[in-house]
């Protein structure tokens, strides 16, 4: 190897489109989704994790969203050049999955 692994995942970039449409049902997508979660190691066994999956209109609306904050709070050398194009290759896509973690009560 000529890149020690941190360089590699320090290089590493993945460029495709996102479309909105899946090939799967939506149904599978969170029995999915749901598996990662509760499968996933955590603290003592903690299960902290929460996912946030928004598909289609709602997904749409969060990047409304993003788009309307970013627009009126970034100045608009930096939003036009950085923020819209992203934003609008985000909102193209079929869905957003947010994870957090939460103490556990």
């Amino acid at each position: 190897m000529t890149k020690s692994i941190s360089d590699s995942f320090k290089d590493r970039r993945t460029i495709y489109a996102l479309t909105n449409e899946s090939t799967i049902s939506d149904d599978r997508l969170e029995e999915l989704l749901t598996d990662v979660v509760l499968h996933t190691p955590s603290p003592f066994n903690s299960q902290t994790s929460r996912l946030v999956v928004l598909l289609k209109d709602e997904h749409q609306k969060l990047w409304d969203i993003a788009y309307e904050v970013a627009s009126s709070t970034v100045p608009l050398e930096v939003f036009d050049k950085v923020y819209k194009p992203r934003i609008a290759m985000f909102r193209a896509g079929y869905g957003t999955v947010s994870i957090t973690s939460i103490l556990a009560e």
